[in-house]
């Protein structure tokens, strides 16, 4: 019975914390992307139009390991370089839209970060 009771209690706040989580996904195009000698990497986004972080080549900057960080500045690159939409998705964005995203380093870790063909169904903003 008592494991029973402290699976529960440790139950519950996990649904509490995914009950208040708000997920988001801005889709549009990569304006400006800019990475600095230690390692932090930002996108201008036509959905925000400021800088927000994306994550860190050199190291793990909220649970995004440098390799992941390394493919999606490839991705973002070539999302840029062709003028290709893109989709961020942010699993906690609180209060925050895609327009008034926190920008540079306070901006939330991104979870996913995808090109997609214009033929393709776009995600909502």
């Amino acid at each position: 019975m008592k494991n029973w009771a402290c699976a529960l209690l440790l139950a519950i706040p996990q649904s509490c914390q995914q009950a208040l989580a708000a997920p988001l996904g801005c889709t549009g195009t990569i304006q400006k992307i800019i990475q600095y000698a230690d390692g932090r990497m930002m996108i201008v986004g036509d959905w925000r139009g400021d800088f927000t972080m994306v994550c860190n080549t050199e190291t793990t900057w909220n649970g995004i390991s440098p390799g992941v960080c390394t493919k999606w500045y490839a991705a973002a690159d070539i999302a840029y370089a062709t003028g290709k939409p893109v989709v961020v998705s942010y699993a906690d964005a609180g209060n925050a839209t895609c327009a008034n995203l926190p920008n540079y380093q306070s901006a939330p870790p991104p979870i996913t970060s995808s090109c997609y063909r214009p033929t393709e169904s776009t995600p909502r903003k």
